[in-house]
């Protein structure tokens, strides 16, 4: 065989695993991962997160990830992209709110490969209207990303790109201050989340509401929680998180204490625990595969209602894979190579070679 035909044949080889190795780093896409469990959490203020974070708040757990909502040059943050939830998780300024310990008791109570991802969209203030589909009232003035006319397609995208990554489990929900009394408001609440399952073919996830402060604590309007406690009643696989014993902050009719804010975290959480489905068997990891990061727990002053709670609900049967961290890291683009690859091969293959000949 001449030297050129070894040097062509070496040529095609190596051209071969270049164009393998670019067309697999920019046109695949990872398939989403099953164990990159999502929550979509909307609502105003009190969702947004009200309460003043204290140091014990800080406190992190690597499995509990939140996608950012705004551009938060104070956070280190970039709209739809993940990061490890800390507080404020909802825009770049605000206070605690229910979410935070919402994922990390979901953490604690889902199997060790299961990593929490949270979809925050809520806005101090607004009336439900700002998440109706249709935008009867456009941005009204409200802090979202440019190039959304509505709440609705804001967190309809974050909920897209999120898709990308894993499984959208369910939604929680606060909201109602706004539109007290509206007698109109819980359906357009259902209208709201069943456009939501529709447009992301997420099913009949679990959407939970929660309360609005109690008259004990002198809420501003807790004329609207019989309106709250009808939408298990007139919407699928929907519950509400009760508000009964959490005081405000003082001197202030609308809003959760911080002690309060994570009580009602933890709640939302335990319903969310009881209605998900935990009882698909999951690959057993093996020793080399389990994740390294550890979780950090919630304060003792309430991961251990979190651990009292999670005791008592159905038992889990089996560990995740390890993958979902990787999985939560931000979004590469997508797309098959397969097709690609082989038209190149064979475009490569069966060119007519440039001065290979053999010795006679």
């Amino acid at each position: 065989m001449s030297i050129k035909l070894r040097r062509s044949r070496k040529h095609i080889i190596k051209g071969l695993t270049l164009i393998t190795l670019y067309s697999i780093a920019i046109f695949v896409k990872a398939e989403p991962d099953p164990n990159f469990h999502i929550y979509l959490l909307f609502g105003q203020s009190n969702m947004e997160g009200a309460a003043p974070i204290e140091a014990q708040d800080r406190t992190t757990n690597d499995r509990v990830k939140v996608m950012a909502n705004l551009n938060c040059s104070n956070l280190g943050r970039t709209y739809g992209n993940w990061y490890t939830a800390s507080p404020p998780l909802n825009r770049c300024w605000s206070g605690l709110g229910p979410g935070d310990y919402f994922g990390k008791t979901m953490a604690d109570g889902m199997p060790s490969g299961v990593t929490i991802g949270l979809v925050p969209a809520a806005v101090s203030g607004t009336p439900i209207e700002l998440y109706q589909k249709t935008a009867p009232i456009g941005r009204n003035n409200a802090d979202i990303p440019a190039q959304f006319n509505s709440g609705y397609a804001w967190l309809l995208d974050m909920a897209k790109k999120a898709q990308e990554r894993g499984v959208i489990k369910g939604i929680i929900f606060h909201q109602g201050e706004s539109n007290t009394s509206d007698q109109q408001w819980k359906f357009k609440v259902k209208e709201i989340v069943t456009n939501l399952r529709e447009d992301l073919n997420i099913g009949e996830v679990p959407f939970i509401a929660g309360e609005l402060l109690y008259a004990d604590y002198n809420g501003c309007c807790h004329w609207h929680n019989p309106e709250i406690n009808k939408l298990p009643g007139m919407l699928s696989n929907s519950f509400v998180a009760s508000a009964a014993g959490l005081p405000n902050i003082p001197g202030d009719g609308a809003h959760f204490s911080t002690a309060s804010v994570r009580e009602f975290g933890i709640r939302y959480a335990q319903i969310m625990l009881e209605k998900i489905d935990r009882t698909s068997t999951l690959p057993e990891p093996s020793s080399s595969s389990m994740s390294s990061s550890t979780s950090n727990t919630a304060p003792s002053s309430t991961s251990s209602t979190a651990a009292s709670s999670i005791a008592t609900s159905s038992s889990i049967t089996a560990a995740a894979s390890s993958s979902t961290a990787a999985q939560a890291s931000s979004s590469s683009g997508g797309g098959s190579a397969n097709g690609l690859l082989l038209l190149l091969m064979s475009a490569l293959l069966f060119t007519p070679g440039q001065n290979i000949h053999r010795k006679k």
